[in-house]
């Protein structure tokens, strides 16, 4: 018969195991909560201006997880304006997307951008492997040979690594 010392390393173990457990169901549980929750809209916001030189809002945003390793992020609105002034000299006033005080570069209903969650995890890389637009306006005016209104991206500070594949948009 096994007598009580015997048992305690099993008790030790079982109660680990338990409590480990708990834990897991309880970070599962709080999950959904923590990724339908306002904080990806506010990390969005306040991330844009280091790689957007233009105003960005966007209404609700919330992630969802399709299937791990796929995570989507999802956006209810969805508009990118620059300040009318920025191009005045070069757009005439009947170009589409200008208005008085800011020109619509892009302007959505709902986005949904799905990513690989383990590339992230692993490299601090966002690759979208799928982007869908609803109700989508965009607006595109080249300029001259120099200018163009989609040239909103900033340059990536030199501290970020590899900069081969970054930097403003060519069409």
């Amino acid at each position: 018969m096994a007598t009580r010392r015997s048992l305690l390393p099993l008790k030790i173990i079982g109660i680990t195991v338990g409590v480990v457990l708990g834990l897991i169901v309880m970070a599962l549980a709080a999950l959904p909560c923590l990724l339908d929750s306002p904080l990806p809209g506010k990390v969005l916001m306040r991330l844009a201006p280091r790689f957007v030189d233009a105003d960005l809002k966007v209404g609700d945003a919330r992630l969802k997880v399709m299937s791990y390793p796929l995570i989507s992020l999802e956006l209810d609105s969805l508009e990118l304006t620059y300040p009318h002034g920025r191009f005045s000299g070069l757009a005439s006033e009947d170009d589409e997307g200008r208005g008085d005080m800011a020109d619509t570069l892009l302007s959505a209903g709902k986005v949904r951008l799905t990513a690989d969650a383990r590339a992230f995890l692993k490299h601090r890389e966002i690759d979208v492997s799928r982007a869908l637009f609803s109700d989508v306006r965009v607006y595109l005016h080249r300029y001259d040979s120099t200018s163009a209104n989609w040239m909103v991206l900033k340059d990536t500070p030199s501290d970020q690594g590899d900069t081969s594949s970054w930097g403003p948009a060519h069409v």
